[in-house]
């Protein structure tokens, strides 16, 4: 019996699926010619761009998993629903995740910040709950983070001491709850890089200011 291991049967089908999209994209054509990118030395998918084509229905996650080489993520704009399972997080190669304007919901799985190499993540205008996993400290690639008009909770002052290179930050439009009370050396890592900070509609107490040890 023939036995392939589990990475040859990874790569064999993102080649499969990236000479699919390549169909679909010709047969096609009117939707667009930006949709996907893949590379051209492996035929593997890196790139996925699908943003304001008026797409419906429930996206599985799982099928994603087998685009080991995929770096771009961008399904913006379009009306899609789901869970963001915890298998997401093992798609390491992604530097982009852009799922803003849909109807996605539940929890942000734990192991979203097991993507080391994340630049952008934005997931704003959605239906995500619960408390945001803690270990977002783990991203330290990361430069903006977008989780604007969700229904996502948690402590400010914990959630932002864990942030050490982010550019941009949006978590307007949530249920955040705390102060903006932090000690010095949060502040001083989040002042050397942040340029835009947006935390209005949440619940946030009257604190803010650094509190010296």
């Amino acid at each position: 019996m023939l036995k392939i291991d589990a990475a040859t049967l990874r790569l064999s089908l993102s080649y499969t699926i990236c000479a699919f999209i390549s169909i679909f994209t010709i047969v096609k054509p009117e939707v667009g010619y930006h949709q996907h990118s893949c590379d051209p030395a492996t035929s593997a998918v890196i790139a996925i761009a699908l943003d304001r084509l008026g797409l419906v229905g429930e996206l599985k996650f799982t099928t994603l998993v087998l685009l080991m080489y995929l770096q771009n993520l961008t399904l913006s704009g379009n009306s899609l629903t789901g869970r963001l399972v915890p298998a997401v997080g093992l798609i390491t190669s992604l530097l982009v995740i852009d799922l803003s304007g849909n109807q996605f919901y539940g929890p942000i799985p734990a192991q979203l910040n097991n993507l080391w190499a994340l630049h952008y993540l934005n997931l704003s205008n959605n239906n995500f709950s619960g408390w945001f996993p803690p270990g977002i400290r783990n991203l330290q690639q990361l430069k903006a983070l977008d989780l604007h008009s969700n229904q996502l909770q948690g402590d400010l002052q914990e959630f932002i001491s864990e942030l050490r290179n982010v550019e941009h930050l949006d978590l307007s439009g949530n249920t955040f709850y705390g102060s903006m009370e932090m000690s010095p050396e949060n502040v001083s890592s989040l002042a050397n890089t942040v340029q835009y900070v947006n935390l209005s509609g949440n619940g946030l107490g009257a604190g803010f200011g650094v509190v010296m040890q």
